[in-house]
């Protein structure tokens, strides 16, 4: 990313006095600048999502699974995790991708 002269100088004034690094400096900035949609709580897609969790946990014990179907269980978690986690309050600063 190009800044302008300065900039480097004043983000990372910035970010020393609040303890934070230039990158965590210039995300936070943005994140309050650009704040993620506020998401409507859904309390049937949360139950939805986190029976769908179970049963992917639950279907890590069959027998015979594969290396392979481990990995695409745990990323089908993570997915659903992901989606969870859009439902749930954020601390203040705190990221979400």
């Amino acid at each position: 990313m190009r800044l302008p002269d300065g900039m480097r100088d004043r983000i990372r004034s910035a970010a020393e006095a609040n303890n934070r690094s230039m990158n965590a400096e210039i995300v936070a900035t943005l994140e309050e600048k650009y704040p993620a949609p506020v998401v409507e709580y859904d309390p049937e897609r949360v139950a939805e999502l986190l029976e769908r969790m179970q049963a992917v946990l639950e279907s890590y014990s069959e027998p015979g699974a594969s290396q392979e179907d481990t990995w695409v269980k745990a990323a089908e978690f993570a997915a659903l995790r992901d989606e969870v986690r859009q439902y749930l309050p954020r601390k203040q600063g705190e990221t979400r991708e």
